[in-house]
């Protein structure tokens, strides 16, 4: 080649790895929390002393780690079963009761249940009270 000029080289490398020794395994499990896809309330009001049917519907696309459970809350009245997805909610004063639903699948972690609410209308059994 001549000073000053561009031109192709060819320049080998050679190169050794040592062996490996050891290795890493990593195993682990994702979890899709739950989705709760319906809450209900039939019917939406009773007079105090009566039933309100409620219900909920969750999904878990994993199927795990557990069985969907279902965790219902009122702030007045009673609940026949607190862990059923269709409880009878029993007016025990008169106004409205915001009726919460937490549907989880086992995962301990607090923001992976899923919730909502539904409201109903407790009335005075007594009217124009």
């Amino acid at each position: 080649m001549t000073a000053g000029t561009t031109g192709a080289v060819i320049v080998h490398l050679t190169c050794h790895v040592e062996a490996t020794t050891g290795s890493l395994s990593v195993n682990g499990k994702i979890n899709l929390c739950p989705n709760l896809e319906s809450i209900g309330a039939n019917p939406a009001s009773a007079v105090v002393g009566n039933g309100i049917a409620l219900s909920a519907g969750g999904d878990d696309p994993d199927r795990g780690p557990s069985p969907l459970a279902y965790r219902w809350t009122v702030g007045s009245g009673a609940l026949d079963d607190a862990s059923s997805p269709r409880p009878t909610f029993t007016c025990l004063l008169p106004g409205l009761v915001t009726i919460v639903v937490a549907v989880s699948d086992g995962d301990p972690s607090p923001d992976c249940a899923a919730s909502g609410s539904v409201q109903v209308n407790c009335g005075d059994p007594v009217p124009g009270r």
